[in-house]
């Protein structure tokens, strides 16, 4: 078994790390979207905090915030989030980084329940969820949020 990576891109070095470093911190949209499922979501900073900053997602309506790293206004980024990283809730909880959505589709998938949600702005996310965890919903057009943790956010500068 390999213990260090190298990802390459038309002849170009994407990366070099252990298998855990390249899926869960990946440097490039490349290399987020090789090793695994993930969704990937583009944004701009459109307002700074002094520990956080918010992302504007490809729509007006989807906003993000992500922990200040000395990002300025305008910075543009891809934000990758793995569909396992990801939980349906009616509400999100202090902390929860969120969006809103609809379950679009769901299959059965032995472990795991593999979601489609739409999204306000039409794109479409995915997200697993183990067997024995699944979101009861309560109707099937119920407007939902799909949740997960600032630190479970990888955020690449475009």
């Amino acid at each position: 078994m390999s213990d260090r990576i190298v990802v390459m891109n038309g002849g170009t070095v994407e990366q070099i790390g252990t298998p855990e470093e390249l899926y869960e911190q990946p440097k490039t949209k490349f290399v987020a979207d090789f090793l695994g499922e993930t969704n990937i979501l583009e944004g701009e900073v459109i307002k700074l905090k002094e520990r956080e900053v918010l992302l504007h997602l490809e729509q007006e309506s989807d906003i993000i915030r992500i922990p200040n790293r000395q990002y300025v206004m305008g910075d543009k980024f891809i934000v990758s989030i793995r569909p396992e990283r990801i939980k349906f809730k009616y509400a999100p909880e202090e902390g929860d980084v969120w969006l809103p959505c609809k379950i679009k589709e769901r299959i059965y998938n032995g472990a795991v329940i593999k979601n489609v949600a739409l999204l306000n702005n039409g794109k479409e996310i995915l997200i697993n969820e183990p067997i024995g965890e699944s979101f009861t919903l309560k109707n099937a057009d119920d407007e939902i949020f799909a949740t997960w943790s600032t630190d479970k956010t990888v955020v690449i500068k475009a």
